[in-house]
């Protein structure tokens, strides 16, 4: 008898709660692990902004909201880690922008980005290991689609700009 397929149903969480101020993108002396641990693992960083990602999240989903509608933006760049490795580079994004569709994951009026700039990856899997998912601005909810984790433990997101007088947040899920 076949093994039946199974999907997994986890709800978003959040990867990165309201952040209104630019970070520092890695640079090649921040992308080790004693970096990570000391200042982004989840548990024992200063910052602890990244999240581990669940042994049955094979594939993600990320998407975004922000503090006010269809004028605001930001930029990131997306890193994984496996247990003491290095920063992988997954993506980075030029321009997020918030459309008019509200959000509902909290009581507080929020928008969705709807609109994905230019997206450069270098993952795992080749050109298509990163994905674009309604990103043409039509006041939905964009989201980038990584197709596989290919094993990877953490995730950590890194917002490089942001609108002044706004702020964003980044939703994921795993399946």
């Amino acid at each position: 008898m076949p093994a039946e397929l199974r999907t997994s149903q986890f709800p978003y969480r959040l990867l990165r709660d309201t952040v209104s101020s630019a970070d520092t993108d890695l640079a090649a002396a921040t992308k080790t692990w004693a970096t990570f641990v000391s200042t982004y693992h989840p548990t024992s960083g200063s910052s602890g902004i990244a999240k581990e990602i669940r042994p049955r999240e094979n594939k993600l989903v990320i998407c975004f909201d922000f503090k006010n509608a269809n004028t605001d933006t930001a930029a990131c760049s997306i890193y994984m880690y496996t247990e003491g490795g290095p920063a992988e580079f997954v993506c980075s994004v030029d321009t997020i922008t918030a459309g008019a569709q509200q959000s509902d994951f909290t009581s507080t009026t929020r928008y969705f980005g709807d609109t994905i700039g230019t997206m450069t990856q270098r993952f795992l899997g080749g050109s298509g290991a990163v994905e674009e998912v309604d990103s043409a601005g039509n006041d939905g909810v964009a989201k980038l689609h990584i197709t596989d984790a290919k094993g990877y433990k953490y995730i950590l997101i890194l917002f490089t700009t942001i609108s002044s007088g706004d702020n964003v947040r980044a939703w994921f899920r795993g399946y």
